[in-house]
């Protein structure tokens, strides 16, 4: 597999770098030149450092003055053209071809003229400026402090941009007078514009006054976009991929050190990343770029985009569009929705929706849906409304749509309701709130329903908008419920559409009543299942009806899929197989084997059978919890036939095992566990009545043990009758 650094942006092969010549040397010569040549560039780099450190010494050492730029724009310019000449010298006897360390000579040649360019029209602003030559009133380069000491204006910011700009042109012709290896060449003309905007951080928002001014923004959405084409002429991934991350991150590096920014102006310099991402998102669309790479690059383009959505609010940074600023509006009015997380968010679905419609970047729509836990107040109205619209085009309408994107779109979607409900962002009309909360759980149900996403990402969808406050905290007892039934419900479907499938939609159907019973599991130990005291049955004080309504449910759902659900057994081994492997290791023939079909096999010997499905297990145990919290003197007193009600999960369990086709020796082992069980979760109820003196203590007491006693007697029996399979 090529690596990214070498591998190339345009997939047609006319658009490609040729191949590199092919090396003929005489016989018996196999040295080649390249030591010489990397010699010569070594001695040049030698050069090059003791010239530049005595440039510097002279550049600043002691009281130079403006002086100082000059010498660095002479020497940049000087061992720029030694270097270019080195370069042509040697091209020109081999028809323009460069080989490898020609390439690197003409990469450094680049990075000096860069040097001598940016300082030298550093010089010559304050050169002009000192002696009043030209350059006055809108044109000013800068003033002349009291001092004496020229301090360059917001029009330098324009100076080395458009240098840099006629610069890059430069080196576009220089590299296409040349063939062979230029990739070092064009890596170095890329980078030139990002390095400037790096270096000149500190300096330009220095001469904007800390402000975004027209020249600074300009400047930089203008040497971002030159450094993308630049990178989209070199044809190689690696400059895409570093440009492309790079230009995202360079606003949020201005923001962070303009650090006196103008009242209002907080913002100004992260909002120019709305510009870059129209960039971005017209380059991402465009048939010539690799949709490999463009898929590569979505999901590193839209981490940078939630990371500057989550700094604009964390800092209540300001949206500065040239004169437009939101700060100008009113908070409670325009102000409350036009925001710059909102227009970032907005920015990034209008840009790349061409895009993400030809599967050119994944990425998108699932950042999208996960960033909205950034946006805090109703300032989330509108990209949460964006949001429904979006996912339900992509699953209903778009025809293009794979599957895997769409279920991270849609799990990504409540996660970030789940986040944002629990860090106290969101939305903060209950109404609205409530409303999008139903609308995700309607669209997931309906893709379900439709097969446009799997059940996971459904169980998921509906997990995570249960465990939201909107849910959880309702003054509604039986909104929770609702929720967990309805999560039951749909695995119930599943497993009634797995009935005439393959094993692995059984397998999966499993898994997710596993995680369904989990999180019903966890509400119920959260105390956010309970039912009502007006529900309560005043005869059986105390109990608590939702761990044996819960029970219930459970029960009478899973035992009429019981054939379809997965037991404990078969996941176990399962597991054990997917740990050891596809692959068998013969030592004999020293090689690795597929494993036969026939091995898989083993998973139906390692069935405990239908009495070791989990959902057998978690409603028996619930209903003896339930049962097990009724008061003690209830049963210590004249209601000692309540411990009759373990007849429940006693006697399903005795269904279950003469319901079983085989009985084997396992069954026996987990039906006797599972009774062992019933009756450890029984024994805090009797051993706290056993405390009280009283008469209808002896009479619990015989029939409970009757109860516990009679299940194993009439299990043997039964086993007796039937035999061991």
């Amino acid at each position: 597999m090529v690596s990214i650094a070498n591998d190339a942006i345009f997939p047609k092969e006319e658009d490609e770098i040729p191949f590199k010549p092919v090396i003929v040397r005489a016989p018996g010569h196999t040295n080649g030149d390249s030591l010489e040549r990397f010699t010569e560039i070594i001695m040049f780099g030698v050069a090059m450092v003791g010239i530049w450190i005595g440039l510097f010494l002279i550049a600043y050492g002691g009281d130079v003055g403006e002086e100082r730029y000059m010498v660095l724009f002479a020497g940049g310019l000087i061992s720029a053209t030694i270097a270019l000449f080195m370069v042509e010298f040697q091209a020109k006897k081999n028809e323009y071809h460069l080989m490898i360390s020609q390439n690197y000579l003409l990469g450094l040649s680049f990075f000096f003229m860069a040097v001598g360019t940016l300082w030298g029209i550093r010089y010559l602003g304050g050169f002009f400026t000192m002696n009043e030559l030209i350059f006055e009133g809108t044109l000013s380069m800068g003033v002349i402090d009291d001092e004496g000491i020229y301090n360059p204006g917001p029009n330098m910011i324009y100076a080395q941009a458009l240098g840099a700009v006629a610069m890059w042109f430069a080196h576009q012709r220089i590299l296409d007078r040349y063939k062979g290896d230029t990739s070092f060449g064009w890596a170095v003309a890329t980078y030139i514009p990002l390095a400037l905007l790096l270096v000149g951080v500190g300096r330009w928002i220095v001469y904007a006054d800390y402000e975004v001014s027209y020249p600074l923004g300009i400047s930089i959405v203008g040497l971002c976009g030159l450094a993308m084409y630049s990178a989209l002429m070199s044809n190689k991934a690696i400059n895409f991929a570093v440009v492309s991350v790079v230009s995202g991150i360079i606003p949020i590096i201005y923001e962070v050190l303009n650090e006196n920014a103008i009242e209002g102006g907080e913002g100004g310099a992260l909002s120019l990343l709305i510009f870059i991402l129209i960039i971005q998102g017209y380059m991402a669309g465009n048939e010539r770029l690799k949709q490999s790479l463009a898929e590569k690059m979505s999901f590193f383009v839209i981490g940078v985009v939630v990371i500057a959505m989550l700094y604009a609010s964390i800092g209540d940074l300001n949206l500065v569009l040239g004169p437009l600023k939101s700060s100008n509006l009113s908070d409670g009015g325009l102000g409350a929705f036009v925001t710059l997380p909102v227009a970032l968010w907005i920015t990034v679905l209008c840009a790349y929706f061409p895009a993400t419609l030809r599967n050119r970047v994944p990425a998108m729509p699932i950042g999208l849906a996960f960033s909205l836990w950034t946006l805090n107040g109703d300032e989330a109205i509108v990209p949460w409304t964006l949001a429904l619209i979006m996912i339900s085009y992509m699953l209903f309408y778009a025809k293009a749509t794979r599957m895997w994107v769409a279920n991270l779109t849609l799990s990504a979607l409540s996660l970030s309701y789940l986040l944002s409900d629990r860090i106290g962002y969101g939305v903060n009309q209950v109404e609205v709130d409530i409303a999008i909360a139903i609308g995700i759980v309607v669209v997931a149900e309906t893709a379900r329903r439709l097969e446009k996403v799997s059940i996971w990402s459904s169980v998921q969808t509906v997990t995570f908008i249960a465990l939201s406050s909107t849910i959880l905290d309702s003054d509604y007892w039986f909104v929770t419920w609702i929720f967990v039934v309805y999560l039951l419900g749909m695995v119930y479907e599943s497993m009634l559409k797995a009935r005439n499938g393959d094993d692995l939609e059984k397998r999966n159907a499993t898994l997710a009543l596993l995680t369904s019973l989990i999180i019903s599991s966890g509400l119920l130990l959260y105390g956010k299942l309970e039912i009502s005291d007006s529900y309560a049955i005043p005869a059986l004080s105390g109990m608590s009806l939702e761990y044996l309504v819960l029970g219930l449910i459970v029960y009478a759902l899973f035992n009429t899929v019981r054939d379809v659900e997965v037991d404990v057994g078969s996941l176990l081994r399962l597991l054990e197989l997917r740990a050891a492997g596809a692959y068998t290791y013969d030592s004999e023939t020293n090689a690795w084997y597929i494993k036969e079909p026939e091995e898989m096999e083993i998973l139906d010997e390692a069935s405990f059978g239908s009495i070791g499905r989990i959902s057998l297990a978690f409603s028996l145990l619930a209903i003896t919890i339930g049962i097990s919290t009724i008061n003690a003197d209830v049963i210590s007193g004249d209601g000692f036939y309540f411990v009759g009600l373990y007849i429940l999960p006693v006697s399903f369990l005795f269904w279950e095992i003469n319901s079983m086709d085989k009985i084997s020796s396992q069954s026996r082992m987990i039906g006797a566990f599972m009774l062992l069980i019933i009756a450890a979760s029984a024994m805090p109820l009797m051993l706290e009545a056993a405390q009280q003196d009283s008469d209808g203590l002896f009479q619990a007491g015989i029939l409970f043990d009757i109860l516990f006693l009679s299940a194993p007697i009439g299990a043997f029996v039964l086993i007796n009758k039937r035999g061991l399979d």
